[in-house]
């Protein structure tokens, strides 16, 4: 399966449908970094060069997410953000700062091809749900060698990550259970859709050997339920602020750093509190 049946589905709309307000350029947080994930990447960036002395750094993002590129050129980085999708590119290419554009280069290219595109080391490289489109543990391994030539001696990869946990119970986000939560106050907006998006149908879309979710399969149910009544229209619209019809990797926490680890690669793994979305989607702090 390749890689490149999940970024295909990174149209116009399904890009729309994670905004929350165009004109303010607001996304909808758990499927978008919120300010405190946001202030996490920072942190982890800042510890990651602390030894690094020498010029301005230069940090790499993997696609264009506007919330770290802001935060990258905002703290007088200059960055490099690298997405193949044009539809990504055109819509958030200017949701940065004006007065910060000159910082940022925007490169229309797969990030297998990095090493073409990029003349020196960078000395950081931030990243946000990247894996998650890469469909084989194969291409996984292959991306981080990526990363590890292009990066400085003491560079640093930040990346939010979605993840089974060691611990994860599937019974505890049965799709019906969400529902009810969402419908006593238990469960934020975000928290509902996102988790709904992810685990609700997390028996019948996902395969726990080739660990691979097929969204579409998800999607189509939740429809039948809306127009079944299962669902209301208000909470069906919740989930698809997080749509996508592709299929996602979504590899089981030790798998993920039995990966890192293989490739002698060093992390940390931070998980902020008071979102639910906090307990599988952590951040990681890696360095070689």
């Amino acid at each position: 399966m390749s890689d490149i049946n999940s970024f295909s589905y990174w149209d116009k709309p399904t890009i729309v449908s994670r905004i929350a307000d165009l004109k303010s350029r607001m996304r909808y947080e758990a499927g978008s970094p919120n300010p405190k994930e946001v202030e996490l990447y920072h942190k982890c960036i800042l510890t990651g060069l602390s030894s690094n002395a020498g010029p301005k750094k230069r940090i790499l993002v993997l696609g264009m997410t506007p919330e770290i590129r802001s935060m990258a050129v905002s703290n007088g980085f200059e960055v490099i953000s690298v997405d193949r999708s044009l539809d990504a590119v055109e819509m958030y290419k200017d949701w940065i700062p004006d007065e910060l554009k000159a910082n940022e280069e925007i490169i229309q290219a797969c990030w297998f091809e990095l090493e073409k595109y990029l003349a020196e080391p960078v000395d950081a490289v931030l990243g946000d749900g990247v894996f998650g489109n890469i469909l084989s543990v194969e291409k996984h391994v292959v991306l981080l060698k990526i990363l590890k030539n292009i990066l400085n001696d003491k560079g640093t990869l930040v990346f939010r990550k979605a993840l089974v946990p060691d611990n994860f119970d599937p019974d505890a986000y049965d799709a019906d259970l969400l529902i009810q939560k969402y419908r006593s106050g238990l469960l934020t907006d975000a928290e509902f859709g996102f988790s709904m998006r992810l685990w609700g149908n997390y028996v019948k879309a996902y395969n726990p050997k080739s660990f691979i979710l097929d969204n579409s399969l998800t999607f189509q149910r939740y429809q039948s339920w809306m127009n079944e009544g299962r669902l209301s229209e208000p909470e069906y619209t919740c989930i698809c602020h997080y749509y996508f019809n592709g299929m996602n990797m979504i590899l089981p926490q030790r798998k993920w750093e039995e990966i890192l680890i293989s490739i002698n690669c060093k992390f940390e793994r931070h998980q902020l509190e008071g979102k639910d979305w906090y307990y599988y989607y952590p951040v990681y702090q890696c360095r070689f």
